[in-house]
């Protein structure tokens, strides 16, 4: 509280002027002994502590606002405690000193630059997601598939006598050398020629190599047939 006290009247106050001074002196001790609150307005500089002039502003005193205890032993509560770093960290230690946490390096994989048909097959990572193995594969990939006639990779339609010997299916998937198939075709509705029409019904192919049977043919009597089916070159 501001310090207010009564004075007494000049001139007047005949009976009550020592009352009035001793309770206004009253009101100046207790407040100079702490029995009453005051709100001084102090300037930096003109007022002392123990002798010790006060040189603080009051924004530099009201920097302690909130404080609970000791500032200092706080403060060296501070200094004292340490970080350390976790699991894949580097760094740590006293507060007393500027720290630096870090990303520690888990892994020596090297980068990998791969080019043309060699690629990257898989990848390894440790428990903090880091690369720890790289894995490359080369592929082996084909040059353009020709279309010359009876290059390796090529279909035709071409016949081949299998002779006489009895009804049954010839299945697909019967490889033959080239050399015994004969180019034909199919007409008026025959599908079916006989080894005595090959000389004129259909003609020597010319092919080499070795060829898979794609289609299944299947005999239906004893006589000798050219069966005409389509025809993969495997080699």
């Amino acid at each position: 509280m501001t310090i207010s006290i009564t004075k007494p009247t000049v001139g007047g106050s005949e009976n009550t002027w020592g009352t009035t001074i001793n309770t206004a002196l009253d009101d100046v001790v207790d407040v100079l002994n702490g029995d009453t609150a005051s709100t001084p307005d102090l300037t930096e500089g003109s007022w002392k502590v123990g002798g010790t002039t006060i040189t603080a502003t009051a924004a530099e005193l009201n920097h302690t606002d909130g404080v609970t205890s000791n500032i200092q032993t706080q403060l060296s509560a501070i200094t004292s405690t340490t970080i350390s770093a976790g699991s894949g960290l580097n760094g740590g230690g006293s507060l007393a000193s500027n720290r630096t946490i870090s990303h520690s390096d888990t892994s020596s994989q090297s980068s990998v630059d791969n080019n043309g048909n060699t690629v990257i097959q898989d990848i390894s990572v440790d428990g903090f997601g880091h690369v720890t193995g790289i894995g490359s594969k080369t592929l082996s990939i084909p040059a353009a598939q020709s279309t010359s006639l009876g290059a390796v990779g090529t279909y035709t339609a071409a016949g081949i006598s299998y002779g006489s010997g009895g009804s049954g299916t010839v299945n697909a998937g019967t490889t033959v050398s080239g050399s015994t198939l004969k180019w034909g075709g199919v007409s008026s509705g025959i599908s079916q020629f006989r080894d005595s029409f090959l000389s004129d019904r259909v003609s020597s192919a010319g092919l080499t190599g070795t060829w898979r049977q794609m289609t299944p043919y299947t005999r239906t009597s004893v006589n000798d047939y050219t069966t005409f089916a389509l025809w993969l070159r495997i080699s």
